[in-house]
């Protein structure tokens, strides 16, 4: 599985990247280690989902739906917000959030994220670690 889970901020940001060649199974092994981690944390937290060093992606709407949208039924889930620089990983994203009612936004880089999450919650901010060079 062509991934890597970590907290970014123990119990408050999550940290996801995906890269490579992404399948449909890796889409579905992907979900289940956020989820397990997502239910062992019942506090509200953000998804960050990197997938700028993504190759390939199935994009099959109908798994993404069924993936993505699970973190809807965990209400702890206060973002997902995914940084990709295909068009077609954001328009997706897009249709996502619009079906669902979970709060999805699409970013072209880690600085864009950053300056969303002090704009939207700035007391986390602090607690980020330092954004590298680029």
């Amino acid at each position: 599985m062509p991934s890597e889970t970590a907290w970014y901020v123990e119990n408050k940001v999550l940290f996801n990247r995906m890269y490579g060649a992404i399948t449909n199974e890796d889409l579905t092994q992907n979900s289940d280690v956020l989820n397990n981690h997502i239910l062992e944390h019942p506090e509200q937290l953000i998804l960050i989902v990197d997938m700028l060093d993504v190759t390939e992606f199935p994009f099959n709407f109908k798994t993404m739906l069924a993936q993505i949208g699970a973190y809807q039924v965990h209400k702890h889930v206060a973002w997902v917000l995914v940084i990709a620089d295909n068009r077609l990983v954001n328009f997706f994203g897009t249709l996502v959030s619009k079906v669902t009612s979970l709060s999805l936004r699409s970013f072209n880089s880690m600085d864009e994220v950053y300056a969303f999450i002090n704009h939207n919650v700035p007391d986390l901010v602090a607690q980020l670690p330092p954004l590298e060079p680029a």
